[in-house]
């Protein structure tokens, strides 16, 4: 199982806090939330919700919306944004600070699961999210790669071309944005960019993004005195070879 957990999980907070700010959260009405019309119907606690999501809160605004005069919302399937599983991950999320995920087949599906949330969060307006979620798809990446290594002529480790599409559609200075960018560079450096360029001319913001990044990875280049040039990978933090 996999897990990721904000600075605000219920776990976390002192019992004193715990009493006075969380816990009048978890009683009170309820609203109810689906995903598509045959999708199963959560019941939710509506002042967690509401508390935590400014998106939510403006929905079950009594009087503001049908959503608020039924207390009941069917939201609409998005690709890589709002599903059954998002809404799950979500929901969990608003109740504990956490996210547990079971173990995915793969880590390319653990970095769609993980995006998906992200953007999901970032839509309904929830904090702290976008640096725990960067840092999970980091730690999965590298976990990976540190296995098993870099298979011969893939690109990026395990990201997808989709994968940065995505990303890049949440805000700019998003942290998952920087942190892909940065899983890019060693492509790069390495001569191996060609897929690269497929994903820039969708994506320009991405360009300006791992520009960025490679300026900065430009300051740590050494040569040894067979004039191998090296530089320090800012994913891994390890010392390659360029070419």
């Amino acid at each position: 199982m996999s897990q990721f957990k904000g600075p605000t999980s219920i776990t976390n907070a002192v019992c004193t806090d715990f009493m006075s700010t969380q816990l009048p959260l978890y009683s009170g009405s309820l609203v109810t939330i689906s995903v598509g019309k045959d999708g199963p119907k959560h019941k939710v606690l509506k002042a967690l919700i509401c508390d935590k999501s400014p998106y939510f809160a403006a929905m079950f605004a009594e009087g503001a919306f049908k959503e608020g005069e039924d207390q009941e919302a069917t939201l609409e399937l998005v690709e890589g944004v709002v599903s059954e599983t998002s809404l799950s991950m979500l929901i969990q999320w608003l109740y504990t600070g956490m996210v547990s995920m079971k173990e995915c087949s793969t880590t390319e599906e653990a970095i769609s699961h993980a995006l998906e949330f992200a953007r999901y969060a970032d839509f309904a307006g929830l904090d702290a999210v976008g640096e725990v979620v960067a840092k999970y798809i980091r730690t999965a990446i590298i976990t990976n790669y540190d296995n098993d290594g870099p298979s011969y002529g893939r690109s990026r480790y395990d990201i997808e071309s989709q994968h940065i599409i995505f990303a890049f559609s949440l805000p700019k200075g998003h942290p998952i944005r920087r942190m892909l960018a940065t899983a890019c560079v060693q492509d790069y450096m390495r001569g191996r960019e060609l897929e690269l360029w497929k994903v820039i001319e969708q994506v320009p913001e991405f360009a300006v993004e791992l520009s960025i990044v490679i300026r900065e990875v430009l300051g740590t280049l050494t040569s040894d005195r067979h004039c191998n040039i090296t530089f320090k990978d800012p994913f891994t933090e390890k010392e390659m070879k360029v070419g």
